[in-house]
């Protein structure tokens, strides 16, 4: 018996296909109700006197539990925001901003005498006083 080379590539393609296409609905984010639907179809294959039954009603109206990134995730960035105005102020009530003015100063000053020192005060010039 002789392999089909075509056959096997479109058969490989197809199962690759399959599984991306699986990848993708898993991917998806469902409605909070999934849980409840996909029970109530189930039920609904069960014979009528499991059907009335009154576990199969508590079934029908579960609910998926939510995670808590599922919860409160839409509050992240709200507060990521009032957490950044708060450092923002926090920073200037304790002078942070100009004490990074001051030390940069400061270390710009011990920068140009090194170089004035090391290279000549002529090129110190030239560096700094651009």
């Amino acid at each position: 018996m002789r392999l089909n080379p075509k056959h096997h590539c479109v058969e490989f393609y197809k199962k690759i296909l399959a599984k991306l296409a699986l990848l993708l609905i898993k991917s998806q984010t469902h409605k909070f109700d999934l849980l409840a639907r996909a029970n109530t179809q189930a039920i609904g294959v069960l014979k009528h006197s499991l059907r009335d039954n009154p576990k199969a009603e508590k079934l029908r109206n579960k609910l998926s539990a939510l995670s808590f990134t599922e919860k409160y995730g839409k509050y992240a960035r709200p507060v990521a925001n009032y957490a950044a105005c708060i450092a923002v102020i926090f920073l200037m009530k304790t002078n942070i901003f100009s004490s990074i003015v001051k030390y940069e100063k400061g270390g710009e000053k011990a920068i140009r005498q090194y170089y004035a020192k090391h290279l000549g005060e002529d090129l110190a010039k030239d560096i700094f006083d651009v």
